[in-house]
């Protein structure tokens, strides 16, 4: 399947009403990456050099580009670009950066880049504002507050449901769905648990407390092998998630369905068997217990199918789903999982839910689920709507326009960065050597001509 999320980006930018010639998007490549040297410009930049005697065959030359980055597909990590990630990726990014010489080679400029964070590319060009815009997609987040105290504007929207609007537009119209509310179904319950590491931790030991009246009336995908580890052999990194020898034991006792080529991109499709043979999705969210809230496709795509879901997901996290005018199972089911500050006790609470549905007699199960889909039939029909549409389009477009007026207020546009930079070469130049010297000297004789020529090409007199 063909996912052009580069429409989506095309898109961004032409909603910030800028040009090639004083903004440029930064984005993983591939999608979902979080490595940094995938870090690469979305947009077709008119300029790539900023110092040197290129400038003069280079009339297009600027330090007036603002800076976006695009962080909004994965969880924001600000602690993961830290020195040692640094130090770990400096064959790629310092040494040998596309294979030449740089001026990052030498330990000052280490030292300068390290303390960027995303921003620390070779690619990422100097500019004259002194913050850079961080497109992301979590809410309540402690790293989004370190990010913007180290330079930069955070501008929320919900990517995740422009994604999930492309991926599942066809369950739209699927006529597997049409009766789906009255179909009597073979299990209670649809779990996805194909990976279990990193931030997924916890799921492991969401399924070792399964009950087995929970457990036999349950699709569970799980996937034996995550990140080239085995489960049997896998020690949590967290330890509120450790897992008892007893616990393996019973995650691997469970009737669990292992599917061939399973890969990350499963999510961006929908399976209508696995939807027509069970009543209710049990959603487990990418973040589950980092005090932040970051919904994904994964809750989308049962809404877009048209099934009642549990979400296993951070704190409050049916709360923000009603906050874009989706309907919860309030009044059906126990959802006071969502209030529950404590992970493990929220875990807990979860599954007496799953355990209190499992007990019920046949008619009462198929009455509560022929309820819970009359629910979900609405959901999906707003999920659909032009109105939700617009609801996540003004998001987009309001802070985007909010961080861009941050941005061009003068105090932001004193030219700090390439004015430390210019100084720091200016009185260590004569520790160089080589290219770095060559560098170091260039930046320092072209630096205020340089400046002159970026505002003269943007128009600022």
């Amino acid at each position: 399947m063909s996912i052009p999320l580069d429409n989506l980006y095309d898109y961004i930018f032409s909603l910030t009403g800028h040009t090639n010639k004083n903004l440029i998007m930064y984005r993983f490549d591939p999608h979902g990456s979080k490595d940094i040297k995938n870090l690469i410009i979305h947009n077709n930049v008119e300029v790539f050099f900023l110092y040197s005697e290129f400038f003069k065959q280079n009339p297009k030359l600027s330090f007036h580009h603002k800076l976006l980055f695009c962080y909004d597909q994965e969880p924001l990590n600000f602690d993961l670009y830290s020195s040692d990630y640094f130090d770990n990726s400096r064959k790629t990014l310092f040494y040998d950066w596309e294979g030449e010489q740089n001026h990052f080679n030498d330990e000052f400029g280490k030292k300068i880049i390290k303390r960027k964070n995303i921003a620390g590319h070779p690619e990422v060009l100097p500019s004259v504002y002194n913050k850079n815009i961080l497109l992301h997609s979590e809410k309540n987040s402690k790293d989004l507050e370190k990010y913007e105290k180290n330079g930069f504007i955070g501008a929320y929207y919900w990517s995740h449901a422009f994604l999930a609007l492309d991926w599942y537009r066809f369950a739209k119209h699927d006529q597997n769905f049409k009766n789906s509310i009255d179909t009597p179904f073979f299990k209670n319950f649809n779990i996805y648990c194909r990976a279990w590491t990193g931030t997924r931790e916890y799921r492991l030991k969401f399924l070792s407390l399964l009950p087995n009246s929970v457990a036999k009336n349950s699709n569970i995908f799980f996937g034996v092998q995550d990140n080239n580890s085995k489960f049997y052999d896998y020690k949590c990194q967290d330890a509120n998630w450790a897992i008892s020898k007893k616990e393996i034991e019973k995650i691997a006792n469970l009737n669990f369905i292992t599917r061939e080529n399973q890969h990350s991109g499963l999510s961006a499709v929908y399976n209508v068997e696995d939807y027509l043979t069970s009543a209710i999705d049990v959603v487990l969210e990418t973040v589950y217990d980092q005090s932040k809230i970051q919904l994904t496709e994964k809750i989308l795509r049962p809404i877009a199918c048209g099934k009642p879901f549990i979400l296993v997901s951070e704190k409050n996290s049916l709360e923000y789903l009603k906050s874009y005018g989706f309907k919860t199972f309030e009044s059906l089911i126990d959802e006071s999982y969502d209030k529950i500050n404590c992970p493990r006790k929220r875990l807990k609470s979860i599954v007496r839910t799953m355990k209190t549905i499992s007990n019920l007699s046949e008619k009462e199960k198929n009455k509560l689920f022929s309820e819970m889909h009359k629910i979900a039939d609405y959901n999906k029909k707003w999920f659909f709507s032009e109105k939700f549409f617009d609801v996540i389009d003004k998001e987009l477009r309001d802070n985007l326009t909010k961080a861009l007026d941050i941005l061009d207020k003068p105090v932001n546009q004193t030219g700090k960065i390439p004015m430390t930079e210019y100084r720091a070469y200016r009185r260590y130049q004569q520790y160089f050597s080589g290219d770095a010297k060559k560098l170091a000297d260039m930046i320092v004789r072209e630096f205020p001509e340089t400046i002159k020529l970026s505002k003269k090409n943007i128009g600022i007199s």
